[in-house]
C-alpha cells in the first residue's frame, strides 16, 4: 500500500470585506464598477485573482510510484492582509480597491458635505472609507479650481448635463414684486360698505346665501371681498343684484389687482406738495432701517382720489425647542414667544399708481403741523394734509390685517399680503 499523504488544504474563496455595503451601492444606483473590481481583485484564498488560479493546483501523485515520505503539502496562499513582495524585494502592503472617482454632480459645497459624512460612517471599513475621501478630494478640487457647477438629470445613472450660469449675471430676485394672498379660485366679488338699515335678509337674499354670512358681512363694515368663486358669470349676477340694493360691488380677478403695478414708496416731504419717492418691491414688507433710507426722487404728487388707511401685523417667532428637556425648562422660550408689532400704513391711489406711507420709513418733518411727538402723530398729519388738499378723495375705513404664515418661512408671519389684496381691490371698487 502507498504511504499515506496529507492532503491539500481546501481552496476557499475570500470575499471582500465590503461586499455588503458595494452591492448595497449596486442596488441603489452607484453603478457595478466598484462591485466588479472588487470580486475580481480578490481571487482564491483573498489573493489577487490571476490568469491560473481558476485551475486546480497539483494534487498528490497519482501514478504507480510512490511518493516521497519527505514531501511537504502544498503551502497555502497568502491572506488578504499579507504582505505581497515587489519586484525590487521590498515589502509593500496592498492598497484598498479604490474604484475611479467621477466629478461630484449638483453643488460642490452639497458634494463636499456629503463625501465627508460618508467617510465618517465608513471609517471602519478601508476600501469604503478611502473611496469617500477619494470623494472630498475630487469636491475640494473641484472648489479650488473655481469650475461652475453642474446638475444631472434625475434617473440618468453617469450622465451629467452641464447648466452652468454666467458669473456675472445678478441673482434673480426672490419672490414676485407684488404678493397676494393664495386663493383656491380666481374671481372674487368685492362689496362696499353696506348702507346703515338695510335690511339683512334682503342682503342675503342678493348674495344668495344663508342669512348669518350675510350679517357678518353686514356688521363687518369697511370694503371686502364676500364671495370667490371659478364661475365669473355666477358673481356678476349677483354683483348686479348688489348694485339693485344701492350697494357698490365688482367681480375682481388677480389680473385686475395687478394693474397699478408695484407701490411705491414715500420717504421724505420737501413740502405740502413736493414728495420724495422710492420706487421699490413690496414696499413696506421690504422697508429697510429707519437709519437708512434712501433720499429717493423729488417728485409732485398727483391727484389723490382714493386713500385706504389701516395697519398690519407682523410676527416674528423664535426657532423650535431645545429637544432636552432640562434645555426647555431652563433655556428655551414658551412656544410662540417672539417678537409683534401693528404697522400704520396710508395707500394714496392715483392714476399713476399708488404711494404708500409706512410707519418708520419715511420722514414728514417738513410738512406744516407735523411735530417730533411720533410715527403715529406725523401720519395723521399726512391724512389731514390730503384730505385738504384733495377732497374729493375718498378715504376708505380703517382695515387691519392679522399676521398669516408665510410660505417657506415658518419663523415669520405678517399681514402684507392681505392689506395688498384689499388695498387693491378698494382701488377697484372705484374704477
Amino acid at each position: 500500500m502507498p504511504t499515506p499523504t496529507v492532503a491539500p488544504p481546501p481552496k476557499t474563496r475570500e470575499l471582500p470585506a465590503n461586499l455588503d455595503e458595494l452591492v448595497r451601492r449596486a442596488m441603489t444606483g452607484g453603478g457595478l464598477g466598484a462591485l466588479k473590481q472588487a470580486l475580481e481583485t480578490t481571487g482564491p484564498g483573498g489573493g489577487p485573482a490571476s490568469a491560473t488560479s481558476g485551475r486546480a493546483s497539483p494534487g498528490p501523485v497519482s501514478s504507480g510510484a510512490a511518493p516521497s515520505a519527505d514531501r511537504e503539502p502544498a503551502p497555502s496562499p497568502p491572506p488578504p492582509t499579507e504582505v505581497l513582495s515587489a519586484s525590487d524585494g521590498a515589502a509593500v502592503a496592498r492598497d484598498p480597491v479604490v474604484p475611479p472617482v467621477q466629478p461630484p454632480a449638483g453643488d460642490p459645497w452639497d458634494a463636499l458635505v456629503d463625501a465627508a459624512w460618508r467617510a465618517r460612517a465608513l471609517r471602519a471599513d478601508p476600501t469604503g472609507a478611502a473611496e469617500a475621501l477619494a470623494q472630498v478630494r475630487a469636491a475640494l478640487d473641484l472648489l479650488a479650481s473655481g469650475a461652475p457647477a453642474t446638475q444631472a438629470a434625475p434617473g440618468l445613472d453617469g450622465l451629467v448635463v452641464e447648466e452652468a450660469s454666467e458669473p456675472d449675471q445678478p441673482p434673480p430676485e426672490i419672490g414676485p414684486p407684488i404678493r397676494l394672498p393664495p386663493a383656491r379660485h380666481a374671481v372674487a366679488l368685492a362689496m362696499a360698505t353696506v348702507p346703515v338699515g338695510l335690511e339683512v335678509g334682503r342682503l342675503a337674499a342678493a348674495l344668495e346665501v344663508d342669512l348669518a354670512t350675510a350679517r357678518v358681512a353686514a356688521l363687518a363694515g369697511g370694503a371686502r371681498i364676500v364671495l370667490r368663486g371659478a364661475d365669473r358669470d355666477d358673481l356678476d349676477r349677483r354683483s348686479r343684484a348688489l348694485e339693485g340694493l344701492g350697494i357698490r360691488s365688482r367681480t375682481v380677478t388677480r389680473e385686475l389687482l395687478l394693474e397699478a403695478g408695484p407701490a411705491a414708496g414715500l420717504v421724505g416731504a420737501e413740502g405740502p406738495e413736493v414728495w420724495r419717492v422710492v420706487e421699490a418691491s413690496r414696499w413696506g414688507e421690504n422697508r429697510p432701517d429707519p437709519s437708512q433710507l434712501p433720499h429717493g426722487e423729488v417728485a409732485r404728487m398727483a391727484d389723490v382720489w382714493l386713500v385706504v388707511q389701516g395697519e398690519v401685523e407682523e410676527k416674528r417667532l423664535r426657532a423650535p425647542a431645545a429637544e432636552s428637556r432640562w434645555q426647555r425648562s431652563h433655556y428655551a422660550a414658551p412656544n410662540g414667544a417672539g417678537g409683534e408689532a401693528r404697522i400704520a400704513v396710508l395707500d394714496l391711489h392715483t392714476d399713476a399708481g399708488i404711494v404708500r406711507v409706512v410707519e418708520g420709513a419715511t420722514v414728514l418733518r417738513n410738512l406744516p403741523g407735523v411735530t417730533a411727538a411720533g410715527n403715529r402723530v406725523a401720519l395723521k398729519a399726512l391724512l389731514e394734509l390730503v384730505v385738504l388738499r384733495w377732497p374729493a378723495a375718498h378715504v376708505e375705513g380703517k382695515r387691519t390685517c392679522p399676521a398669516t404664515a408665510r410660505s417657506g418661512d415658518p419663523l415669520r408671519s405678517d399681514g402684507w399680503a392681505a392689506w395688498e389684496e384689499h388695498s387693491r381691490m378698494c382701488r377697484a371698487l372705484l374704477r
